[in-house]
């Protein structure tokens, strides 16, 4: 096995230094209540989307829930869905405002989130280069013939 002679090694300040920008500019939507900064490199010139607003959820079956929202982004590639903060869906174009989620649990309450994006890489979502506006959520909504809430999640 050959060692890498130009490997840096980090320890004490210069990791802490490299890490904390690096956790701080990660946004789950888990943590979007707290978090109302986009997804750009502090200090850079890439440009960020607008958030959307006007985000609702709303049961249109047994085991399918929509998602809707208003685009305030004149420069976005697509859109980000969370459902819960532990799966998301990346939509591309420019102009998509709903999803419709489906294979969910019947009777189950599911949240979600919604983010807009630029993408670095034209066609790939995941891609060197992309930003993402900040999560706007989360809404709710329950399967099964419940009625529908499109209020947001009680802090």
């Amino acid at each position: 096995m050959k060692k890498n002679m130009y490997r840096p090694v980090l320890t004490g300040l210069a990791l802490a230094a490299l890490l904390i920008p690096a956790l701080a500019a990660t946004s789950y939507p888990a943590h979007a209540a707290s978090s109302a900064s986009a997804h750009a490199a502090a200090g850079s010139d890439t440009p960020v989307a607008a958030a959307p607003s006007n985000v609702t959820a709303q049961a249109v079956g047994t085991t399918s829930i929509k998602v809707s929202w208003t685009n305030n982004a004149s420069n976005q590639s697509g859109v980000v869905v969370s459902l819960d903060g532990q799966e998301s869906v990346d939509l591309q174009g420019p102009t998509v405002s709903s999803y419709t989620w489906n294979g969910l649990s019947s009777n189950t309450k599911y949240w979600f989130y919604v983010a807009s994006k630029i993408y670095g890489t034209p066609g790939d979502p995941t891609g060197y280069g992309n930003t993402q506006s900040a999560w706007v959520g989360p809404v709710y909504a329950t399967t099964g013939g419940t009625q529908p809430s499109t209020s947001p999640a009680p802090q």
